[in-house]
């Protein structure tokens, strides 16, 4: 054989972490010449070791003076991070050396420890280098190959979750998607904020919204909103006419509520409302929201940029961005919509639940009954307010009327009545008249009284089914005609709203029919006031007299329907059963005279009896006078 003493001295052993540049200089030695080759390897001359790990080494591009040996850049991936050996070669064709393998770089001259970079670990002892399993932790500095918990990191962590929740759930507060669970793209809408509201109602000369929760709105100016789900058809916008208001907020949960030249805006009596919310376009919402002391948007803007600013610094991969960045906008999703869903339901949604619990008790399995005279009732705010607000969430599980959920009676007496009236107006008009009927004032005895009232009676979950194809299929019709009804009570004030209104006309027409074809079983028209039935005398003078100014001067021409064809429909009924309005206008004069007479006969009556107990009175104290002296 041969023995070749040449290649380079044995260099002092180093460490070096990957990504950086390995160079070595003034490399000295024996017959080196610029042709040879170096290698970093896991073993000099083994190729077997190298294959293991699926590497062949790093090759060395020696400079011209052959003293100085470049490796480049110890990229990640392309060489683990374990301790490595300098391996020499130079090329001998004659004993078959070509430097083309890991087996042919047999001269050992020196060891480079390679370790992973400062912020990661080498966590399965194999030279794959990463980042440490959680964003907290830091490669430690006593124990290879481990991570441990680094305090400023957690703070960081900790930081970037609170700030990518709340930026998240802020952007969820001020821009809202709706539409999504309908699976239909084109229902899909962006809008701005949603304020829940607890009462629509008047104050004085103008209208105040008060809203479940804080509206968190600036105070400084009005603000243009629409309304939507308020169940009052002058309140709420709709795709065919979108109804604007303006608002300035009064207070933590006060709007008030203002003509576009910023005067407080009022309403009559009959506009209310407790369920529905506030709208606000995306501008506005960004514009006139605030949290505590700062506007909304900036809240957002700076949480979320101080998420992305801790992501840059902690140099998170793309996908392990996109992933936190998904499981945030999900998590501040969930957490605006839980929020939403809990500030949606006021006080009246409790009281709501807590009824319907003794409903259930009452009457436990509720069941249709036939439309007309089975549905009556036993016998503020208005019934436009009691019909969305309180009758419809009551109803809705089982979609029937609220005399079939409370358990119906056989009607004896129709109501004829404006929505608008106040409610608390009813129950006086109705106890006066039931008490007045029994001619009794025990509970016991005039709350048996059944009435049959439109929006306790028919089911308001099928309107159109109520009203029918014709008139003699409405309800309204039905009850009357039924032959247990005994009369007609018009709930009047001293504006006798309700023959402002179509379907009192309607109401009326055919108890104008009814009493000429029942004259001996029907009572007829009967007007209740607060203090008492005016047919029958019990009402005061004030009460009377303003009634009949009102009636003076009405042309029921002029009653009006929430729809047209509502009106048109009994306007034509009256022209074929009357032949003009001016025989029907005749007609309620004729009845409201003879109740003014029966009401001022009362009065008479009243007078001369208190006239003679006074003179009877004065008689007796001459008397008195006559003896003493």
């Amino acid at each position: 054989g041969e023995f070749i003493f040449q290649g380079p001295y044995e260099l002092a052993r180093r460490s070096l972490p990957l990504g950086h540049i390995l160079q070595l200089e003034d490399v000295a030695g024996v017959m080196m010449t610029r042709h040879d080759s170096a290698r970093l390897q896991l073993a000099c001359g083994d190729e077997a070791a190298d294959q293991v790990l699926g590497m062949s080494g790093v090759d060395a591009k020696i400079e011209a003076n052959a003293r100085t040996y470049s490796f480049g850049r110890l990229r990640k991936g392309a060489i683990p991070a374990l301790k490595h050996t300098l391996c020499w070669c130079q090329s001998r064709s004659s004993l078959g050396i070509q430097c083309d393998k890991p087996s042919d770089f047999g001269a050992f001259f020196g060891e480079v420890d390679l370790h992973c970079p400062e912020d990661e670990v080498d966590l399965n002892e194999d030279g794959h280098c990463e980042r440490c399993p959680f964003s907290w932790q830091v490669p430690s500095e006593h124990h290879h190959g481990q991570c441990e918990i680094s305090v400023s990191r957690l703070m960081l962590f900790s930081l970037r979750i609170a700030s990518s929740l709340l930026g998240f759930k802020h952007l969820f507060d001020l821009v809202e998607v709706s539409g999504l669970l309908t699976g239909q793209l084109n229902h899909v809408r962006l809008h701005g904020r949603r304020i829940y509201i607890e009462d629509i109602s008047p104050e004085g000369q103008e209208t105040v919204v008060t809203t479940v929760s804080s509206h968190c709105l600036w105070t400084f100016i009005p603000i243009p909103v629409t309304l939507r789900n308020t169940g009052h058809y002058l309140l709420d916008s709709t795709p065919e006419q979108r109804r604007r208001f303006w608002v300035r907020a009064d207070g933590d949960s006060r709007l008030r509520m203002l003509d576009e030249g910023g005067r407080p805006s009022k309403f009559d009596s009959s506009v209310g409302s407790s369920m529905g919310y506030v709208l606000l376009s995306i501008p506005r919402t960004l514009l006139h929201t605030r949290f505590f002391f700062f506007p909304g948007y900036l809240i957002m803007l700076g949480c979320l940029g101080t998420t992305v600013g801790i992501t840059v610094l902690q140099e998170e991969n793309l996908l392990a961005c996109i992933v936190w960045v998904l499981s945030c906008m999900m998590l501040g999703l969930l957490i605006s919509m839980v929020m939403k869903w809990r500030a949606k339901y006021g006080t009246l949604a409790a009281r709501l639940k807590l009824y319907t619990k003794n409903l259930q008790l009452k009457n436990p399995a509720p069941q249709p009954c036939r439309r007309g005279p089975d549905r009556a009732v036993t016998a503020g705010r208005t019934m436009y307010y009691l019909q969305p607000n309180i009758l419809k969430p009551l109803t809705a599980p089982y979609k029937l009327s609220y005399a079939e959920v409370v358990g119906p009676k056989q009607v004896q007496w129709f109501v004829s009545h404006w929505w608008g009236t106040p409610f608390q107006t009813y129950c006086e008009c109705l106890c006066e008249h039931a008490t007045s009927t029994c001619g009794s004032h025990e509970p016991d005895t005039w709350k048996s009284t059944s009435y049959w009232i439109c929006t306790f009676s028919n089911n308001q979950h099928h309107v159109e089914e109520e009203i029918g194809k014709s008139h003699t299929e409405s309800s309204f019709y039905l009850a009357l005609h039924s032959g247990f009804c005994k009369g007609t009570c018009m709930i009047l004030d001293e504006h006798a709203k309700p023959l402002t209104r179509s379907w009192c006309l309607f109401e009326l027409l055919q108890t104008i029919q009814l009493e000429k074809g029942q004259p001996d079983s029907f009572d007829g028209l009967l007007f209740c006031t607060r203090t008492g039935v005016l047919n029958r005398g019990a009402s005061t003078v004030e009460m009377s007299m303003r009634i009949g100014d009102r009636l003076a001067t009405m042309s029921l021409r002029d009653a009006d329907a929430t729809w047209p064809k509502d009106k048109e429909m009994i306007n034509k009924l009256v022209l074929e059963e009357m032949g003009s309005f001016e025989k029907i206008d005749e007609e309620l004069r004729s009845r409201i005279s003879i109740a003014l007479h029966a009401c001022s006969a009362h009065v008479d009556s009243d007078f001369n009896r208190l006239f003679a107990k006074l003179a009877k009175g004065s008689a007796q104290d001459t008397g008195s006078i006559s003896t003493a002296l």
